[in-house]
């Protein structure tokens, strides 16, 4: 199996390290040749390097590892015989997310299901192996499906159908979720099919690539994704629980900061997002921007409005009352055309702690210059995981 292992690791970093080529031959030769005679970059090479330079700047203010955002160690870690179902180290697990939703502006109202997932995982030897599908829709749908092995001390390899790694906002599972629904930014990111690379970056922070089908699936080019995260005080603040359950006491902080990047045939597109978290004890804060170029092809979730030349943003704050209760506040900037905004609060009452069944209330309004865009939503959501 440590054969095997080197040889997949290898693989992996050849397929990354030919990317990474191909990322530089292209920012080489994209440049207009009249750009010689001036100091200004191409704007394509001039978004790539404000991340390598905000990369350097954060790197020696990083001071500890970031918590993972693979749950999948976790789960491994936490089997036990009576979650065994089907030999030794397969487990099930899961959640059921219900909620009910009354929109005053069109005066409607009724229940509906934001998730009804049934995860399995386990191992083969010293590969990390899970499945999981969502049944809200009444069909099985498949969410996650990879294999997750460690290439050399240092690199872990993830094959498969996995979330893309480029907001811990995204990666954070939905039944752990301050509010019913995630960020407006988190919204727009995807499950692809493909292979990721992640470690730690010594004691600083850690790293995540990958190379994905797409929106062209399997065709052409690929998508790729980068991200490093810092934890810049204390014990960090990108956790796996969102909000104040997930943190540590005192004042704790991590930063993270992506980019991601596809040239399909007809289309082509990249982003750079930013990322911070933490706490100052029983206060939590969270910011998200991401900044699309001009040319990125894509629809934002919320609103169904265009992405391209857009620099969408997210504020959310939220305070412990007690352990088992806590309040919240998002306002969320959708920079498009229209002005669009949005003002979240929230209530949850963890009632089996830390994370078997929470009551949420939430209340958001969207403003915008489009009348059609306008809404007020107010939702009364149960979690139970099992």
């Amino acid at each position: 199996m440590s054969i095997c292992r080197t040889l997949w690791g290898a693989i992996a970093v050849a397929v990354v390290g030919a990317h990474l080529k191909w990322l530089r031959v292209t920012a080489l030769t994209s440049i207009p040749i009249a750009a010689s005679l001036h100091p200004v970059p191409h704007p394509q090479i001039q978004k790539k390097l404000i991340g390598l330079v905000a990369f350097s700047f954060l790197a020696p203010l990083a001071g500890a590892n970031e918590a993972s955002w693979l749950e999948l160690d976790q789960d491994i870690a936490s089997l036990s015989p009576m979650a065994a179902v089907a030999g030794e180290g397969l487990a099930v697990s899961g959640y059921i997310k219900n909620y009910y939703m009354s929109d005053s502006d069109a005066n409607t109202g009724g229940w509906g299901f934001n998730a009804v997932r049934v995860n399995i995982v386990g191992s083969v030897e010293d590969v990390a192996v899970k499945v999981s599908w969502d049944m809200k829709s009444g069909s099985l749908v498949l969410k996650d499906a990879y294999a997750r092995w460690d290439a050399m001390d240092n690199m872990a390899v993830t094959w498969g159908q996995f979330k893309r790694p480029f907001l811990h906002s995204f990666t954070t599972s939905s039944n752990k979720l301050l509010f019913i629904s995630t960020t407006a930014n988190a919204a727009n990111e995807a499950r692809d099919n493909g292979v990721m690379l992640n470690g730690n970056i010594a004691e600083m922070g850690t790293w995540q690539v990958a190379a994905t089908n797409g929106a062209d699936l399997a065709t052409d080019e690929n998508y790729y994704t980068a991200r490093a995260a810092f934890t810049v005080m204390g014990a960090g603040g990108f956790n796996s629980l969102e909000g104040g359950r997930g943190s540590s006491d005192g004042t704790n902080a991590s930063i993270g900061i992506s980019y991601a990047e596809e040239n399909g045939a007809t289309f082509e597109g990249d982003k750079l997002g930013i990322e911070l978290a933490g706490n100052l004890d029983a206060i939590f804060f969270h910011l998200d921007m991401v900044q699309y170029d001009d040319t990125f092809a894509g629809l934002d979730t919320n609103l169904g409005t265009a992405l391209a030349d857009t620099s969408p943003m997210g504020i959310t704050l939220s305070y412990m009352l007690d352990d088992n209760m806590e309040v919240a506040a998002r306002h969320e900037d959708f920079d498009d055309v229209d002005s669009s905004t949005r003002l979240s609060l929230a209530f949850n009452y963890y009632s089996v702690l830390p994370n078997k069944m929470m009551w949420q209330i939430n209340y958001s309004d969207i403003s915008s210059d489009d009348t059609l865009l306008e809404a007020q939503l107010l939702q009364l959501g149960l979690t139970l995981s099992f």
